[in-house]
């Protein structure tokens, strides 16, 4: 009898309401996540970087080690800056050109300690050039800000990044970034690289520096261009006279007035998908 009441009521429940009303399954747990998501793919350049580097190298172009551009120095730290220091701060302050140069603007640091482990012997920080065609229209770019019409010859130039490779006691160098490859006459040559370079890290012998749309870029440390013009023979004449070009153009390399260039040797981008499950959470909603 009170089985069939139980029934009766359960049934006129549903009549009523028109819900039934049931226990809440086990929610399935979280999946987990996995690291190759986010293991750098490398990109399909990378092949191509490593052609073009191949051939720039075979010619008398002279290729130097992050260590050895370093060994001297043509840029000396100040020893202050403009702005009121905190107490017990060593201030590391660039030239008075990098300081007034109305493009150039400061982006990532590491060291290389980052790569090693050992003491920071040198310190690295990253610049990218907000006058450059490649960056306006962007969200880092200053498209109307009189960037064609600067105090500077060069500063309508499409520069892109540039790295200032800091040694204590000594002072620092800067060097362009650059993107290998093969131009219209499938002759090796470089351009600049368009990136906002807000984060760069040194590990092992390689500088990643992050890029917005792409990725990752990757540098070797061990293959750097020194387009210095008292070292080139005339058979590879070289010009950082000339900071309006960069790259091959008839037959001479260009830097944008830089003496050393620093190629890409490789690229990639996360593996993961565009949007990792999340936990599902376990509250009622």
């Amino acid at each position: 009898m009170i089985r069939r009441l139980t029934t009766f009521l359960a049934a006129a429940a549903l009549a009523v309401t028109g819900t039934l009303i049931v226990a809440r399954p086990a929610l399935a747990a979280p999946e987990d996540y996995h690291l190759s998501w986010f293991e750098a793919a490398e990109g399909d350049v990378t092949g191509t970087y490593r052609n073009v580097i191949g051939q720039i190298e075979a010619t008398d172009i002279g290729t130097d080690t992050l260590s050895e551009i370093t060994n001297s120095s043509d840029l000396v730290i100040q020893p202050s800056c403009s702005d009121p220091l905190p107490p017990n701060a060593t201030p590391l302050c660039f030239s008075a050109g990098d300081n007034s140069a109305e493009e150039w603007i400061p982006q990532g640091i590491t060291t290389t300690n980052d790569a090693t482990g050992g003491s920071a012997s040198k310190i690295l920080v990253s610049w990218y050039d907000g006058c450059s065609t490649g960056t306006q229209g962007t969200d880092w770019g200053r498209p109307n800000q009189g960037c064609q019409d600067g105090p500077n010859t060069d500063e309508a130039a499409d520069k892109g990044v540039r790295i200032s490779v800091y040694t204590p006691h000594v002072g620092y160098r800067n060097v362009l970034l650059v993107e290998p490859f093969f131009n219209s006459s499938d002759n090796p040559s470089f351009h600049a690289t368009h990136m906002h370079a807000g984060g760069i890290a040194l590990y092992g012998n390689f500088l990643y520096v992050a890029d917005t749309r792409y990725g990752m870029r990757v540098f070797d440390t061990r293959k750097i261009f020194d387009l210095n013009e008292q070292l080139n023979p005339t058979n590879r004449p070289t010009n950082i006279s000339d900071k309006t070009k960069v790259g091959r153009h008839s037959n001479v390399w260009y830097s944008h007035g830089y003496r050393w260039v620093w190629p890409a040797v490789g690229s990639g981008g996360a593996t993961a998908p565009a949007t990792p499950p999340t936990a599902r959470a376990s509250a009622s909603r």
